[in-house]
């Protein structure tokens, strides 16, 4: 058959290169596959290398990215982890969505980053990215499974940083589904279980804390970080346990409507409601799972939903300004949670976060000010400077806004010197100088 066919004559150079790279791999899986994480790593590490240096193969570098985080996120190297999955992301959101489609490879991915950075203490960024991976594969029918996954460290991560409520609607969900599968030996169900006991226990729900902790005790044996590498030896703590040991454990009491609850008392302020359905449930009812569903629930997916979830981010962020001074735990916890819809706003491309920046992005900006700053009084530095970052990438974006509006350019040279402060703490002193070189330019136009 002229002009090709099925048979077609195969690159010599891909075909190395594929070769070179699937033994490497091989040998990484054969590494994690008994426990030494390092060595996976190491071999996936090179694979990598190996697939760069060749022609270009998306697929192929995503794929290898994806199992060197795996790796390094079980041998505990956080921060390499994190970049591999950056990496991993990027890779697959160059692929054609009709040649391949990769959406459920990027909602893994942003699921084990979430898991890489709830861990390493990076809670802004963890919430967030757990929120997208869960939104995604609750709109991908079929894959309960990969929903139940991502559920498990949703609610990990929540319990560590976020609503409680939420964590425990998401971990009593992840439950549910991983025992209608008859997935007792997934190390994601003893890590929904964990924070079923802790919060249900927390609230004097003690039948429910009872009865998730009678389902630990029969499936036995602690939970992993590794997602599908494997547990590691002796296994790896949760979020909520890191959490639970640190100086500052989470305050699994506080939720954001008890949050809501002590503005209308305090402030005056009645809670804020979607349509006519409050934005808070009963954690029991497991309807609301991700701060995002605050919106999506009664909206529903869509351009409406996505505004609604930036609006409602706003208000939040402006209870939270003013709760702080009054009652830090509540105020904090209101502010982490416009901080996570504001987020996923932008993640869901809202036109009203776009348009509205100027009048979104300086609340936005100083709600995450000051939760970095009580986490910094707190002695909890990786939690203060994730959220710095975000403040800072929050402010640039205000930049043009600042030539004109004085509270954008004070919340933006505010956030500046915070965050060059930090950066400068960590050593980082590049990058603390160019924060500081970005205030002062600031200051100039005032």
């Amino acid at each position: 058959m002229r002009g090709g066919g099925v048979f077609r004559r195969r690159d010599p150079a891909r075909t190395q290169v594929a070769d070179e790279a699937a033994a490497l791999i091989r040998r990484g899986r054969t590494a994690a596959r008994i426990g030494n994480f390092t060595a996976a790593a190491h071999a996936h590490a090179a694979a990598a290398e190996v697939i760069r240096a060749g022609p270009a193969d998306d697929r192929a570098l995503g794929d290898v990215h994806d199992e060197l985080g795996d790796a390094l996120l079980a041998a505990g190297r956080l921060e390499e982890a994190v970049r591999a999955l950056d990496r991993a992301e990027q890779a697959y959101g160059r692929l054609s969505p009709r040649r391949f489609p990769a959406a459920d490879r990027i909602a893994d991915v942003q699921a084990r980053r979430a898991l890489a950075y709830g861990l390493a203490g990076a809670g802004g960024s963890a919430i967030v990215d757990a929120q997208s991976a869960v939104v995604h594969y609750r709109q991908s029918p079929g894959d309960e499974p990969g929903l139940a996954r991502v559920l498990a460290v949703n609610a990990d991560v929540l319990a560590g940083y976020g609503d409680p409520d939420l964590a425990v609607s998401s971990a009593d969900l992840a439950v549910r589904i991983f025992l209608q599968h008859g997935a007792e030996d997934d190390a994601d169900l003893r890590r929904a279980l964990a924070v079923a006991v802790a919060v249900h226990g927390a609230h004097g729900r003690h039948d429910l804390a009872d009865q998730a902790g009678t389902v630990t005790r029969r499936i036995g044996a602690a939970p992993s970080a590794a997602w599908r590498v494997g547990a590691a030896p002796g296994g790896v703590p949760t979020v909520l346990a890191l959490r639970q040991r640190s100086a500052r454990p989470p305050a699994l009491a506080v939720t954001v409507a008890t949050g809501l609850d002590a503005a209308r008392q305090r402030l005056g302020r009645h809670p804020p409601r979607i349509g006519d359905r409050a934005v808070v449930r009963p954690a029991v009812d497991a309807e609301l799972v991700v701060p995002l569903d605050r919106v999506l629930v009664p909206l529903g997916p869509g351009e409406r939903s996505a505004d609604a979830a930036a609006r409602l981010g706003g208000t939040l962020a402006r209870t939270a300004m003013e709760l702080l001074p009054l009652d830090l735990a509540r105020g904090a916890r209101l502010g982490l949670e416009a901080h996570a819809l504001l987020a996923g706003a932008s993640r869901l491309e809202s036109e009203a976060l776009r348009y509205q920046l100027p009048s979104l992005g300086p609340v936005w900006a100083a709600v995450l000010l000051a939760c970095s700053r009580r986490a910094e009084a707190d002695g909890d530095p990786a939690l203060a400077m994730d959220l710095a970052a975000w403040a800072g990438g929050v402010a640039e974006q205000l930049f043009p806004a600042t030539l004109v509006d004085r509270e954008a350019r004070t919340v933006a040279v505010q956030v500046l010197d915070h965050h060059g402060r930090l950066l400068a703490l960590r050593g980082e002193q590049d990058r603390a100088r160019d924060a500081t070189v970005a205030a002062a330019r600031l200051r100039a136009m005032s």
